[in-house]
């Protein structure tokens, strides 16, 4: 591996490594949704594409949800980093509402729950893989803009060469959880309480932990995932 230059004085991102491990790193990252998909259609869920798209509506409608909390924290705390963690918190009930919604308009059965989880999680893969490539924009520019959100992501711990395959390993324990917690409601609804609660939990804990330690944090996210999977697996089926 070549080493490359550092974008920036005090940057200890090297562009062109993290811009080589981002177009690595993509197909495998969106490939996540797919493996999943294929082994749920394996267990036998009948998988129909517009139960997928009303998964993926869910995800984009509980982030719509976030938005009007987010302008007025931001009026009212002003500093985004103590807005920050009152958005993260809001993320378990607003996702969990409306995840009940959907299976109770949509169908509470393994399918149903499986293609809603899928939809939901494969919508957020795209998205994170857009903001992924957002931020690589971000490395290589220098007006005071991006310099100034490059900082604060890199003060997050969320610019380094290895991120893009983090992101894999995050993007598997995420769709574990989506699917994991979707088919946990379906069994019972009134599990979106204990849901909630964990969901947020869960996004804080990672929040906390990812600076300092990224690769653990990842690993035990992973493994927290696919424990709610196999969980939800067991109950509904």
């Amino acid at each position: 591996m070549q080493a490359s230059t550092p974008v920036a004085a005090g940057s200890d991102v090297r562009y062109e490594s993290l811009r080589r491990n981002t177009l690595i790193a993509t197909p495998l990252t969106l490939l996540v949704p797919v493996a999943f998909a294929v082994v749920l259609s394996m267990l036998g869920a009948d998988l129909k594409w517009s139960t997928l798209g009303f998964g993926a509506l869910g995800w984009f409608g509980a982030l719509l949800l976030r938005a009007p909390l987010a302008a007025v924290l931001t009026q009212v705390l002003g500093d985004p980093e103590r807005v920050k963690p009152w958005i993260i918190s809001s993320s378990g009930p607003f996702e969990e509402i409306v995840r009940v919604l959907l299976l109770v308009l949509v169908g509470r059965s393994f399918s149903d729950a499986a293609a809603i989880g899928i939809g939901w999680a494969a919508i957020e893969v795209l998205y994170t893989t857009l903001t992924g490539f957002i931020t690589l924009s971000l490395v290589r520019r220098t007006d005071p803009e991006a310099m100034q959100a490059r900082q604060i992501l890199e003060a997050q711990g969320m610019i380094k060469e290895t991120g893009p395959w983090l992101g894999i390993i995050e993007r598997i324990a995420a769709t574990a959880l989506h699917i994991g917690f979707t088919f946990i409601v379906a069994w019972s609804l009134v599990t979106a309480i204990a849901t909630a609660i964990v969901h947020s939990a869960t996004n804080l804990t990672m929040v906390r932990m990812f600076k300092e330690r990224p690769v653990m944090t990842e690993l035990l996210l992973l493994a927290f995932g696919l424990a709610i999977f196999v969980l939800g697996i067991v109950l509904v089926r």
